[in-house]
């Protein structure tokens, strides 16, 4: 119902004002959501307007948000396996020249 609206008003954030990523404007983008939706349904006031908050429009911006960290959350993920892997490759790659006599120290290379 909202993904096209809120897809728009995110390339347009994105493009115009060079948010990094949804998150940085997010409370923006759920404003102007907001507005738009009053001013194309300003049948809704009262208890209307405040049912459909409640219970239509928090409940779908909480799930943006919450999609929007569980994929930063994947990325950061990757990024710290990548950096774990490359310690363990590092740690064998010293271990095994300091065993074979390859390793020196700095006294030795001068």
């Amino acid at each position: 119902m909202f993904e096209q609206a809120f897809k728009n008003i995110d390339d347009i954030l994105h493009k115009d004002a060079g948010c990094g990523s949804e998150l940085d404007y997010v409370e923006q983008t759920s404003w102007v959501l907001f507005l738009k939706y009053l001013d194309d349904h300003n049948a809704l006031t009262g208890d209307d307007l405040k049912d459909f908050v409640d219970h239509k429009l928090f409940p779908y911006l909480k799930k943006f948000k919450t999609d929007a960290l569980s994929a930063e959350t994947k990325k950061l993920e990757a990024i710290y396996q990548k950096k774990i892997n490359d310690l363990e490759e590092l740690k064998k790659s010293i271990l095994q020249k300091a065993f074979s006599g390859a390793l020196k120290t700095a006294t030795e290379m001068a």
